[in-house]
């Protein structure tokens, strides 16, 4: 009996944090409908690019921010270099009659302390941040700023889509569906038309300057920063109209990207001051602990459920108490075994590459809570 009763509250909790929290927090959403009041803004913006050995790419990445759609005279380009060996810095540097503005950081500290040595650089009132590898729509910026003409709104994220060819130009490109991003934005959607969403894309998103303030570098910026900001009060806002693009393949399945970002998530929990909110904010901590669990723990947590899923429902299969579970076993061994297969032809179609990419992610999971368990803090990325 208490077999039966773990197998089914498992369901359900897999069930919740994969199909019931985005729909719920999706008509949440739409009930709260707390939009912003957008307005044509253009306050001065300083826009950081974090890189380390992008030779193949930063100056396609340059050129394409000194393309944008915005006022020349009041945009700032910082290249925030972590001790990158290659020839980024030396691209970086023919550009400097254009304005822009390099960083070299001499000591390999991570994403985020690059950026953070940058913005003690910057001038602009925004602060816009970005990958090297992501290449911008024209308008993505301004759609960005018309939003922080709302002064509670203290960060705003943006949609990332993929492609084919980042590279092939405008109208050669074809967008590549990805199921998993697109709930993702579906919640970050939801979260903003609440209060806030505490995660952002790292490659596209900005943040009112005199709200920043410095994090740990050991922190994750596109979770630590946002999460930060909604503590303290302030609205942290997804923009579906300011897209920015990266090449699929480079985001193809990335397993230490995945340690990487997980590990970083932990790691902001434990060092961001999360238990001193309730005595400031009970009403704010609830509705952050709301979507911290919903939104990022529950799958940070999850190949913990699915091997005791895996397990009870062996035991019910086993005890034949009825042919029910003999039938989920089965599709149980049969999601696994297509993830199997995956690892060995690289399913294109996205529905096959579903199992893979889902196993994939929560064996990476397991690996960055086991590191972060050890103590170990994986800080910087290639």
């Amino acid at each position: 009996m208490i077999i039966l009763i773990i197998f089914w509250f498992l369901i359900f909790i897999l069930f919740y944090t994969y199909a019931g929290y985005p729909l719920l927090i999706s008509i949440l959403g739409r009930i709260c409908n707390n939009t912003v009041n957008k307005k044509q803004i253009q306050p001065s913006v300083s826009f950081i690019i974090a890189a380390h050995n992008e030779e193949g790419c930063i100056r396609e990445k340059i050129e394409n921010t000194l393309q944008l759609r915005y006022p020349k005279k009041k945009l700032e380009l910082i290249v925030a270099s972590d001790c990158s060996t290659d020839n980024t810095n030396a691209i970086v540097k023919e550009f400097k009659d254009k304005g822009v503005i390099l960083y070299e950081q001499t000591e390999r500290l991570g994403k985020t302390a690059a950026q953070i040595a940058a913005i003690r650089l910057s001038r602009g009132e925004i602060l816009v941040f970005s990958d090297a590898s992501t290449i911008y729509n024209k308008d993505s910026i301004s759609l960005i700023a018309q939003n922080f003409s709302e002064q509670d709104v203290g960060c705003v994220g943006g949609r990332v889509m993929f492609l084919d060819d980042v590279k092939r130009g405008a109208t050669a490109r074809r967008v590549k569906q990805n199921v998993i991003t697109d709930i993702e934005h579906t919640i970050r959607e939801g979260e903003s038309r609440i209060y806030g969403t505490p995660g952002v894309s790292g490659c596209v998103y900005a943040v009112r300057k005199s709200y920043y303030r410095e994090i740990d570098p050991r922190i994750a910026d596109d979770f630590g920063v946002p999460l930060d900001i909604l503590m303290r009060g302030y609205r942290v806002v997804f923009e579906p109209e300011a897209i920015a693009y990266e090449d699929i393949e480079k985001h193809s399945i990335d397993l230490r990207r995945n340690i990487r970002t997980i590990n970083q998530g932990w790691v902001a929990l434990q060092l961001l001051d999360l238990k001193a909110l309730p005595f400031k904010n009970f009403k704010r901590f609830s509705y952050i602990l709301f979507v911290l669990f919903g939104h990022k723990l529950l799958r940070w947590v999850s190949f913990v459920f699915l091997f005791l899923l895996f397990l009870t429902n062996v035991f019910l299969a086993l005890g034949a108490s009825h042919f029910l579970y003999s039938v989920t076993l089965l599709l149980q061994i049969s999601f696994y075994l297509i993830a199997f297969a995956g690892i060995l032809f690289r399913f294109q179609n996205k529905f096959l590459s579903i199992p893979y990419r889902f196993c994939l992610y929560h064996y990476a999971a397991l690996i960055a809570f086991i590191k972060f368990c050890k103590g170990e803090k994986i800080i910087v990325w290639d």
